[in-house]
């Protein structure tokens, strides 16, 4: 799909596994200010419209490994809230969304864990269901779908089968605003 070609651009962008298995993961520069024009949020705040989704999706996965440095603890997964509710009030509340899923790519594959760690990204429910949800998915994706579907426990009605849509592949994963 489009959607898996952009989000790849993005991830290489940020990973760089593809160039050079020596140019590792893009630095974070730790001069220039978290905010407004803040290297956290590039290249998002500068790409066109149309592929700011995609890349919004995938800014969290570099956040957890160039800022964070794989720090999977609840204060490093409210920090990463916290960094998406900054990007979505500069670049455009729509993107808010794509954040949180993203970070669900960042939670690995252990359901508990996951949850937790979507629980301490936001106090907002709809936000760490986007995080599980992409969590559900991406956990399906490695272990098999009665393994994402863990991650979908505990929550009921449509939030319930959301969620387990995710697991299930049945979303279009890289329909990004679900």
């Amino acid at each position: 799909s489009n959607g898996g070609c952009y989000s790849g651009t993005f991830m290489e962008y940020n990973v760089r596994l593809m160039i050079s298995k020596n140019l590792g993961v893009r630095q974070y520069d730790e001069m220039r200010p978290l905010g407004k024009d803040g290297d956290f949020q590039a290249p998002c705040d500068t790409v066109s419209e149309e592929y700011r989704p995609f890349c919004v999706l995938l800014l969290p996965q570099w956040w957890s490994t160039s800022i964070l440095k794989d720090d999977h603890s609840k204060e490093a997964f409210k920090k990463m809230g916290d960094m998406c509710h900054t990007l979505s009030k500069d670049i455009g509340a729509a993107f808010n969304t794509p954040c949180f899923q993203g970070m669900g790519l960042s939670t690995g594959t252990d359901p508990d864990l996951t949850i937790s760690l979507c629980a301490a990204s936001s106090e907002k429910a709809q936000e760490q269901l986007a995080c599980r949800s992409y969590s559900a998915h991406f956990t399906s994706s490695l272990l098999g779908v009665e393994e994402g579907l863990k991650v979908c426990k505990g929550l009921t009605g449509s939030d319930a089968k959301y969620c387990d849509s995710y697991a299930r592949d049945q979303t279009g994963f890289f329909g990004v605003n679900g």
